[in-house]
């Protein structure tokens, strides 16, 4: 496969998750193991790591104790809400973890709960006034706040969508970039996409089941969905949604969001059954160039 199709980015949570009573649990990995997949990730060509903030590890903290552990690899939130935290305290932090680690950081924000797009608006030009050259990308769903991210971010952040719903992001930003006076091909759009690789499908499927049952109640996301006419179940989700298999098949099977208009494919590893081995299976499975490995 040509090297513009392969993902250029992976998804550390730093975490497992667990459903216990009706809810869902995360356990954090040993530092150890989460740097030694950092370590993994650069070593094998991917350009970026985004660490999740899922309430186990705080993201710019992880992240700040990575920066001496890599050279080169791109050290991202992804995300932390503008709601959950003063858009002054992001901004030194992210600052923070610009300085030490040599010009690396990247800053994913969210709108968290607050969906007023002028409230949203503000917030982001607050951090951008004070985050100097960071890149920053605002994850979104509705239309609207990906033209805001077309308006005001340097990318905008997918999360569980379908290739199409990137093709229609694609025209959104690009909307939103002009109504700004903005180039719409400096705005970049990037997608998570869950993958199990290297299992057989049973387990593959079984840990993207319960990824996805994590979201497929969430309204937001049951609109999106919907929207492009996917069953928002955990069983319709995995199939739909996620990747699995040897290492050709997902290569083919994530091209489709680069297809579709995607410039950065985000591959979100799951993990099955141990979950140290699997998440570093996963990395090398997806890897840019495995070669590189040792």
């Amino acid at each position: 496969m040509a090297a513009d199709n392969l993902p250029t980015a992976v998804v550390l949570t730093g975490s497992t998750a667990r459903p216990d009573g009706g809810r869902w649990v995360r356990d954090p990995m040993p530092f150890g193991d989460v740097a030694g997949a950092v370590s993994l990730a650069e070593e094998t060509g991917y350009r970026s790591v985004w660490v999740p903030d899922h309430g186990v590890w705080d993201p710019f903290t992880l992240l700040g104790a990575l920066a001496p552990r890599t050279s080169r690899i791109g050290l991202a939130t992804g995300v932390v809400t503008l709601a959950s935290r003063r858009p002054a305290d992001i901004a030194a932090a992210v600052w923070t973890l610009d300085e030490v680690s040599g010009g690396r950081a990247i800053l994913g924000v969210g709108s968290g709960p607050e969906r007023r797009m002028g409230v949203v608006a503000d917030r982001l030009a607050e951090v951008a006034s004070a985050a100097g050259d960071v890149p920053r990308y605002l994850a979104a769903l509705g239309p609207s706040m990906v033209e805001l991210a077309g308006r005001s971010a340097d990318g905008v952040l997918l999360n569980w969508c379908s290739p199409a719903r990137v093709a229609r992001a694609r025209a959104e930003v690009a909307r939103g970039a002009e109504r700004a006076g903005r180039d719409p091909g400096e705005v970049t759009v990037a997608v998570y996409v869950r993958a199990c690789l290297g299992h057989d499908e049973g387990h593959a499927l079984a840990a993207l089941r319960e990824a996805a049952g994590m979201y497929a109640g969430i309204p937001t996301y049951r609109r999106q969905l919907q929207a492009d006419g996917i069953e928002p179940s955990p069983e319709e989700m995995a199939r739909a949604l996620c990747v699995w298999g040897d290492r050709d098949a997902a290569l083919e099977r994530l091209a489709a969001w680069r297809d579709a208009g995607a410039d950065l494919v985000v591959v979100y590893p799951v993990p099955a059954q141990e979950a140290v081995s699997s998440l570093l299976g996963t990395i090398m499975a997806a890897a840019p160039d495995p070669a590189l490995e040792g």
